[in-house]
Order: C-alpha cells, then sequence, then structure tokens
C-alpha cells in the first residue's frame, strides 16, 4: 500500500514533527506525494530571526552572499563539538590558510554557549559557517525518529536563541544531520529513497514555517556518497518544498564511487541537471585507509574541468592538421609515460575513414610520432586516452632522424583525413596532455656479440649453425632446412612475468629474396612454466610473428616483437620458410625489454563502472543474431533498441528472434581481470512495458567468451519470470566461469543477448549503472612530471597550430580553438583541520589546533596545491563591509 507523509503541527512550544512511517520500497506519484508539502504552522512562540534580516541566497546554481554577489565556498571542516574548549582557537587559522567558509561540526552535547562564542569567532573573521550536527545515530543511519528529535530538541529548542541573531544570520548556512539516510542503494531508479526525501521535505517546510531564510544544505544519504538519491528530479523536489527556495545539496567524497577526479566530473554533471548548487562537504585523502580518494583531483575538478575544442571546417580528403602544445619544461621521456585525452563526434567514429597519432617535437624541431590509430577504435561520442611507455626509441611510431627523447618540449596530436570527406565532421577536443613517470619494461638482457657467440646454441632438434660475422651473429641454415633456431638458455636473473618487448637489428642477405616466399619471424622461448586449460605444462611462447611484408632483404633493418609471458629465462630466434640461399642471417644489438618481477598487492575494488552518462563505453551491436539493434545512450542509460520490424517474420514465430551486443573496447578497461579469486557483476535492468506481451521463451542473458573462442557462458540468465516490465530492476550476482575457461587472456566476447523475441513492436531494455567488482592492484599515485590540461588560460595560449596540408588554414584553426567545459565548478570544505578519527589520521590539515604554520602534506595541498584555496579561495561580502 502507498504509504502519504503526515504532518503534525501542535499549537505549544513543545512542537513535535512526525516522522515518516513506510517501506523504504514505497513507491512515488503525483498523487501521493506532491512536490508541494501540505502547510505547516510554526511555533508563534519560538524566537525567530527578522524577517528581513540578509542571508546568503541562491539563484539556480548560484550561490550569492548576504550582499548578493557570487561567492564560491573555499573551506575546511573543523570537529569543534568534540572539543570546543581548543577548536574555538582553530577558526583563526582556518581564515588565514584563506578559507572563506568553515564547517562546524556540532554535537548532541554542544551548549548554546559553545555556539554562540564559536559563532562570534565566525562574523569576526568574515567567514560563512555551514553549522552541521554529527552524531553516530544520525551519520550512516536512517532512523527518522532520531533526525526528528535532533531538529525538534536541538535546532529549534537548545540551539535556536542563538541561530536567530540578526548578526549571524548573513554568515549561516544549516545541515541539519551529516550523512544522514538510507545506505547500500545507490540506484538513481530506486524507489527506496522515497522516506529520505519525504522526511527532508517536512523538515525543510518546518525550518521555514519557523522563520528560517538561511540556506538549508541537504546531505547526501549512503554516508553522505549516494548523489544518486537527488537526481530523477528528487533534488527539485526538496526544492519545491521549499517556500524560500534557498537549498543547496551536499555529497561526501569519499570512496570508489570518488575515487578520481574523472568519477568526480562525471557524478557532478548528473547532478548538475538539478540545477541547484553542489556542495562536497567534506572528501578524503590519497593516504587514508579507508575510502581513499586522489584528493589533488579533486582540487582540480572543483574549479571546473575544461578542454581544448578543436573547430575544423574540412575541405578536402588530403587534409591534414598538428595541434601541438608546448610543456612547461623540457622533458627526458626516457621511463616515462606520454598520454592524452581527445573527444571525437560520433560522425567521425562512424564513418571511420580518418586517423590520427600522437606526436612530439624536440627542442631542435625533430619530428617523432607515437603510431597510426585509425578514429573508428575511438570512442563515439566520447572520451578516448592515447597513451605510450617511452622505453627507447624502439617505443616510437615513425622518428626523424636524431630525433631527441631527452629533450622533448612539445607534445600534441596529429589529424589525418586519409580520404574522409569533408562533410564528415563534428566536436574534436583535447585535454590532459601528459607525461608521467612510468612502470615500464626494464632491459633484461642485451648481446652486441663484439666478444663472440658464447652462449648461443642451435635448438637441438634443428639443423642450423651459430657464426660470428663482423660483430654480429650469424644463423645459417642447414641442408634440406627451411627454417633457422637458435637459443640462448638460462638468462641470469630473468624469469618472465608479462609483457615482453624483444628489438634488434637484422641483416637478410639478398641472396634470399628470389626464392623466398612467407617468409616468418619471431622470438621465442622453450622454457615457459604456463599451464594450459587440460593442466599440462605448455613450455612454448612466442612473440608476434612478422611476415615477409615486414623485412628488408639486403640491407640492415630493425624490428621490434612483443609477447606476453608467463616464466622462462632462454630466448631463441626463428626465422622460417627460406630458400634459395644459405649465407649467414645476420642477427646484432638484441635487447630484451621486460617488467621486473613484483609482488603486487590487492585489494577489493571496482573492475569496470559505466552509468553511460557519457555515451555507450564502447558498446555496440554484434551482427551475430538476426534481429538488427540500435545501441545508443539516453539520460545516462545505455539504450538498446531490437528493430524487429526490420526482419522478415517478426510477428509470426521465433525463426529470426536473437540479437545481442558487446562491449568492443574491453582492452581500454584498465582494472578487468578475469584471474580475480571472486567477481560481482551489479546491473540495473529495465525493460520496456511492452514486453509484457513478449513470448513466454525470452529469455535476455550476460555472457562471455574466454580469450581462446571457447567456454561460452551465460554469467546472467533472466526469463519472463525474472522480469516486470515497466520497472527497473537491481540485481547483484557472482560471476561464475566454468573450471577450463581461460581466465588469463582478454575475453574475445562480453555482452548482451536476447533470444526468442518475437510478437511485440520495436521496444526498448535500458541498462542504468553496470559495475563489477573484484580484486584490482592496490592504486599508486601517478607522479605527474609535467602537464597542459588547461586548468589555467595560460595553458590555452600554449596549443598553437603546427602544421597543415590539403585546404586547411592555420591561422583560422588557430582561431578557433576554443574554451569546452567538461564539468562545471563546485563548492568544497576539505576535511579536516585536526582531530580526525583513528585511522583516518591522514585528513588532518593541520598539526596545531591553533596555528596555520604547521600544516601536515595534505594540509599543504588543500592551501597551497593546485586548486586550493589560496589559488581558488575569494573572501566572501557582508552587509556594512
Amino acid at each position: 500500500m502507498k504509504q502519504k507523509l503526515s504532518y503534525l503541527a501542535l499549537a505549544a512550544s513543545a512542537l513535535v514533527l512526525q516522522a515518516c512511517g513506510g517501506s523504504m520500497l514505497g513507491t512515488s506519484d503525483a498523487e501521493d506525494h506532491r512536490l508541494i508539502p501540505e502547510p505547516v504552522e510554526g511555533d508563534p512562540n519560538r524566537p525567530r530571526p527578522s524577517e528581513n534580516a540578509p542571508v546568503l541566497t541562491t539563484d539556480e546554481r548560484t550561490l550569492l552572499d548576504a550582499t548578493g554577489e557570487p561567492v564560491m565556498l573555499r573551506g575546511i571542516n573543523l570537529d569543534f563539538g568534540a572539543d570546543p574548549m581548543e577548536r574555538i582557537e582553530s577558526i583563526v587559522p582556518i581564515r588565514e590558510v584563506g578559507s572563506n567558509v568553515v564547517r562546524l561540526m556540532l554535537r548532541p552535547d554542544t551548549t548554546e554557549q559553545e555556539l554562540e562564542t564559536a559563532l562570534m569567532h565566525v562574523v569576526e573573521n568574515d567567514l560563512i559557517a555551514v553549522l552541521s550536527l554529527w552524531s553516530d545515530t544520525l551519520s550512516c543511519g536512517n532512523d527518522s525518529d532520531a533526525l526528528f528529535d535532533a531538529f525538534n530538541n536541538l535546532w529549534m529548542d537548545r540551539w535556536v536563541s542563538v541561530l536567530v541573531q540578526d548578526r549571524f544570520q548573513p554568515h549561516i548556512m544549516v545541515n541539519l544531520a551529516s550523512a544522514w539516510g538510507p545506505t547500500g542503494i545507490f540506484n538513481a531508479h530506486s524507489m527506496g529513497y522515497r522516506i529520505y526525501i519525504d522526511n527532508y521535505k517536512a523538515l525543510i517546510t518546518q525550518f521555514r514555517r519557523n522563520g528560517f531564510n538561511v540556506p538549508l544544505v541537504i546531505d547526501a544519504p549512503g554516508c553522505g556518497q549516494d548523489y544518486n538519491a537527488f537526481l530523477g528530479n528528487r533534488g527539485r523536489e526538496l526544492f519545491a518544498a521549499d517556500e524560500q527556495e534557498n537549498l543547496v545539496l551536499s555529497v561526501h567524497g569519499y570512496g570508489a564511487r570518488w575515487r578520481s577526479g574523472s568519477d568526480v566530473a562525471a557524478n557532478m554533471r548528473l547532478l548538475d541537471a538539478e540545477r541547484l548548487p553542489l556542495l562536497m562537504s567534506e572528501f578524503g585523502d590519497f593516504n587514508a585507509e579507508e575510502d581513499a580518494v586522489r584528493h589533488t583531483e579533486i582540487l582540480d575538478k572543483g574549479v571546473g574541468d575544461y578542454a581544448a575544442g578543436l573547430a575544423i571546417e574540412w575541405q578536402s580528403p588530403e587534409d591534414k592538421v598538428g595541434y601541438v602544445a608546448e610543456m612547461n619544461e623540457v622533458l627526458n621521456l626516457f621511463g616515462r609515460e606520454v598520454s592524452l585525452e581527445i573527444y571525437f563526434d560520433g560522425a567521425y567514429v562512424d564513418d571511420g575513414t580518418m586517423g590520427l597519432q600522437a606526436y612530439m617535437r624536440d627542442t631542435q624541431g625533430r619530428y617523432a610520432n607515437l603510431g597510426w590509430n585509425g578514429v573508428y577504435s575511438m570512442n563515439a561520442g566520447g572520451w578516448t586516452t592515447l597513451r605510450r611507455a617511452i622505453i627507447d626509441h624502439s617505443s616510437l611510431g615513425w622518428a626523424e632522424d636524431d630525433f631527441d627523447l631527452s629533450a622533448v618540449t612539445h607534445i600534441g596530436v596529429e589529424l589525418v583525413a586519409n580520404g574522409k570527406a569533408p562533410e564528415v565532421g563534428g566536436d574534436i577536443v583535447i585535454d590532459n596532455i601528459k607525461v608521467i613517470e612510468a612502470s615500464v619494461p626494464e632491459q633484461l638482457a642485451f648481446w652486441d656479440f663484439e666478444g663472440g657467440t658464447d652462449g648461443w646454441t642451435p635448438a637441438s632438434w634443428m639443423n642450423t649453425t651459430v657464426v660470428s660475422e663482423d660483430g654480429a651473429m650469424g644463423l645459417v641454415r642447414g641442408d634440406g632446412e627451411g627454417e633457422v633456431l637458435a637459443f640462448y638458455n638460462g638468462i641470469e636473473g630473468v624469469s618472465y612475468d608479462g609483457d615482453i618487448e624483444v628489438s634488434m637489428r637484422v641483416f637478410i642477405p639478398e641472396s634470399y629474396a628470389a626464392e623466398t616466399e612467407g617468409l616468418y619471424f619471431a622470438a621465442v622461448s622453450n622454457t615457459s612454466t604456463r599451464v594450459d586449460d587440460e593442466g599440462a605444462t605448455q613450455t612454448w611462447q612466442s612473440t608476434n610473428y612478422i611476415g615477409q611484408d615486414d623485412v628488408a632483404f639486403g640491407e640492415w633493418f630493425t624490428v621490434t616483437l612483443q609477447g606476453q609471458w608467463e616464466g622462462g629465462n632462454d630466448i631463441g630466434l626463428q626465422m622460417g620458410s627460406l630458400a634459395g640461399s644459405q649465407e649467414p642471417i645476420l642477427f646484432d644489438d638484441i635487447t630484451i625489454f621486460g617488467m621486473p618481477e613484483e609482488e603486487l598487492a590487492l585489494e577489493w575494488g571496482v573492475q569496470y563502472q559505466s552509468d553511460f552518462s557519457e555515451g555507450t563505453d564502447g558498446w555496440a551491436y554484434l551482427a551475430w543474431e538476426q534481429i538488427p539493434a540500435t545501441i545508443s545512450a539516453e539520460e545516462g542509460d545505455l539504450v538498446i533498441l531490437p528493430r524487429l520490424s526490420e526482419v522478415s517474420d517478426p510477428f509470426e514465430s521465433s525463426a529470426h528472434s536473437a540479437f545481442a551486443l558487446q562491449k568492443n573496447d574491453l582492452n581500454n578497461v584498465e582494472n578487468f581481470d578475469l584471474t580475480s579469486e571472486r567477481l560481482v557483476v551489479h546491473l540495473q535492468l529495465y525493460f520496456d512495458e511492452a514486453y509484457a506481451d513478449a513470448p513466454e521463451d525470452f529469455e535476455f542473458y550476460l555472457f562471455i567468451q574466454d580469450s581462446n573462442w571457447s567456454n561460452h557462458t551465460n554469467i546472467g540468465e533472466w526469463t519472463m519470470e525474472d522480469i516486470t516490465p515497466g520497472e527497473w530492476m537491481t540485481v547483484e550476482f557472482e560471476m561464475e566461469l566454468p573450471e577450463a575457461f581461460n581466465r588469463n587472456g582478454l575475453p574475445q566476447h562480453f555482452g548482451f543477448q536476447g533470444v526468442n523475441l518475437y510478437g511485440i513492436p520495436d521496444s526498448p531494455i535500458r541498462v542504468g549503472e553496470m559495475r563489477i567488482e573484484g580484486y584490482i592492484p592496490v592504486e599508486v599515485l601517478e607522479e605527474v612530471i609535467d602537464i597542459v590540461d588547461f586548468h589555467y588560460a595560460s595553458d590555452f595560449d600554449r596549443l598553437s597550430v603546427d602544421f597543415v596540408e590539403g585546404g586547411l588554414n592555420d591561422v583560422q584553426l588557430l582561431e578557433d580553438i576554443h574554451s569546452v567545459e567538461r564539468s562545471k565548478p563546485f563548492h568544497w570544505i576539505a576535511a579536516t583541520w585536526i582531530g580526525a578519527a583513528e585511522g583516518q589520521e591522514a585528513l588532518n590539515i593541520s598539526e596545531s589546533a591553533d596555528t596555520s604554520v604547521s600544516l601536515t602534506e595534505r594540509g599543504d595541498v588543500i592551501v597551497s596545491g593546485k586548486g586550493g584555496l589560496q589559488e581558488t579561495a575569494e573572501p566572501a561580502n557582508f552587509p556594512g563591509d
């Protein structure tokens, strides 16, 4: 039965608000949960602030100070209630480090006198104060009685004589309960937020009826982290309950959903749809023992996230343009990773013709690129990261002679029409041109053969001779042999573990060219410890094989081979399909690179997650089945539309009754790892109401197929008995894979499939959030050497048009570079000045309660770092200033 909130107003000083009853799964509609609550009269005998006292106000997304000027909150949390005598001395240093706001954490035992004294200090220091009540019964709790008791007994009773004072009105914002509300939902489509919303609507109404006009700050539930509670117009529903229209939505930045800057930006973009000011009332630290987040990235995103838009009016199929950013210093790229993010309008990806490559210039202006990428491999209407770890010159694509990797000054992107029609166009945006310290392969072994070929021996089963010739190693094929193969066994200190790269110079005499057909070449190992699906040890492993088109006859050429090896400490060179000569084939400067063997620390975390707020996230139609399907992203959902109307007999039988889609870019999901001991899948699914008429045997699967093109497994199955058309369903299950499933490689297929579908019109299936949890490597904060991220206006001045070809005009292209807002700025208050809980000491900003000169490492970042207080905080204005 649907629940309806009831409000009681007792015309006495002991007014009591009724807590809401009913199930957390109660539904909501226009009849039972109106946007405007029933009117509630305030207590006429209770003290009230002056009706016209100036207060902070809101205007859509903007917070205005008491003089009507926009203000962006930047400040620090102070757990005042934990030790009022000591913490009262912290307000001055919090102001001294640049804050314009302090979040005063009150406790149920905070007295009227303590609160008044604290607010006097706030006023004296020209600060704004967010007054926030914390208690162990409210925080991360869902006790409605405790919430209303706190409102009645603390805010409207013990503290009311302080709160109504006119001198405090321009300075205060009120947060009735820190982090109150249901936990464990995190689902924008859930009805489980109903009582949370209705309780706050009642409190908002009563707060206003008692004469308060100051902003109310409403914390998200889920320990403050569950921003989903405000989505789907629930934030606007709270706003509609506020007759003063003076509301701020608040979140706490902790845990996996707020871990990175990209997480923060994505969440804030969703919340922006509620058109209300957004405050991150507290946030964690990368070094915290629990719920760690990249706090430096939160500061970075707090000022807004901006990128460089490239407005290109394509003129011809021969067009080419290079955009390049001048870095902040001359860079040595050996042992470092170069990356940049790029966005392509879907029209480019759908066309699939053009290409791109990241490139660099050194101090002498010489050019080197990092390899070709087809635009078809980019995320349509989304962001893609191009990255390359630089070991040495073999890591480059093509480079001018003498390109100096130790003296790089510019990094950019080359965009090539590559035959694309000029009519194909749209937005292209670049961001985060970056160099970081990288975990790159180390040199494991090297041979230049200046001292001979000692240690290199022919394969025991192959008639190959090893010779030394002119400071190189020669391999001579025996009579009747079409192949040469030689090994170096027992490389000291080596046990292969992961990515392997072998580079060398090779000379194949011209005498082989005429008769050799189908030549192949690879580096191999015959001492692997890999165990196959049948439990047998497979000793043979190889790099990629190259063919005859990749080699030159009669001249030296350089080749780089790559593979992923497991165990082993030997190296072999194998070249086959040779004919026409028995001259020595020469090899020199053989270098093996590999990752050093190390023990990888793991923790439980998110391997893959998408809320589809930025596009389809690489999900696309899979042409396995008979029913075509359109895959799109709408309003934060992945929308699957099987087009039954286009098949031959859609309403007559099941002969053409299946459709499928898959994620095409699993290789870009950094932490996806099927070797995890456990894997848990979380899904939100919605089947259109039309599926009520689907056949009884209609089924919907989440499937996976291993890297060996085998063990196709439905890891999630839903029949008509499991589906309620027209309603969202949230499912959670452990991924169970067959024993023979090869967990070590990347799956060949991972997707959704519907079968036995006919007899209904074209109707969508929606996927809300999709998340896979498992064990992931313990995160190590990347060390950024240099970055151009368009955080500062001067970053745009660093971006230039390097060259053009075809019909493009470099002057016009430079003029057309513009700023693109990826996410809006938001208000933040960092945890915490001093006195963080046991185990969370990393959150402390200061080592001293009463001075501003003893900052912690975190404190230095919050105060003086990029996006910190000194850089971004502006003083608030108050009447009479």
